[in-house]
C-alpha cells in the first residue's frame, strides 16, 4: 500500500510540474509580440538566476524543508509543513488568474518570473527528498510538494469561470 501511495504521490507532483511548465509556456508564447514574447523568455531566466544566485549565497530552501521535516515527527509541525505551502498554493494561483484576468504585458512578466522561481524551487525540493528518504518516509518528505499543488489546483478549480465564446 505505501508503495501504490508513493507512486501516486510522485505522480501527481510530476503532473505539477509538466502543469507549471506548461503555463509558464502558454504565458510566453500569449505575449502580444516578438519583443514581448522575448522580455517574457528574459522573466524565465531570472527566476532561474534568482533562484540558483540564492542557492550559490548559502540558502538553500529543499535542504532547510528536508531537515526540519526530518527532525520533528510532531503533528503540529507536520500540519504547518502542509499547511504553509497550500496556502503559497493559493497566493500564487490568486495572483496568476488575477494578472492574466488584467491581460497587460507587466503582471504577465511577474508571473512567468514567479512561476519559473516556483518550478525551480518545487524542482529542487523534489530531488533533495530523494536523497535523504526510503519507503514511507518518501511520502511524508514530498507533503509540501504535495500540498503546493493541492492548493494551487483547488484555487484554480473553484475560481476559474469558464469564458462564453
Amino acid at each position: 500500500m505505501t508503495t501504490l501511495l508513493n507512486i501516486i504521490t510522485h505522480i501527481i507532483i510530476i503532473a505539477g510540474i509538466i502543469a507549471i511548465l506548461g503555463f509558464i509556456i502558454r504565458m510566453i508564447q500569449k505575449g502580444s509580440g516578438k519583443l514581448e514574447r522575448l522580455i517574457r523568455v528574459f522573466a524565465v531566466i531570472a527566476g532561474f538566476l534568482i533562484y540558483f544566485t540564492i542557492r550559490v549565497i548559502g540558502l538553500s530552501i529543499p535542504v532547510l524543508v528536508v531537515n526540519l521535516l526530518k527532525s520533528t515527527e510532531t503533528l503540529p509541525f507536520r500540519l504547518l509543513a502542509i499547511v504553509l505551502p497550500a496556502l503559497i498554493g493559493i497566493l500564487v494561483a490568486w495572483y496568476c488568474l488575477d494578472a492574466m484576468r488584467r491581460q497587460a504585458d507587466l503582471p504577465a512578466r511577474v508571473v512567468i518570473l514567479i512561476s519559473t522561481f516556483i518550478l525551480t524551487l518545487f524542482i529542487d525540493v523534489y530531488v533533495a527528498v530523494f536523497s535523504i528518504s526510503t519507503g514511507a518516509q518518501l511520502g511524508s518528505n514530498l507533503l509540501p510538494n504535495l500540498a503546493f499543488v493541492i492548493g494551487l489546483s483547488l484555487f484554480v478549480i473553484f475560481n476559474v469561470k469558464r469564458r462564453s465564446s
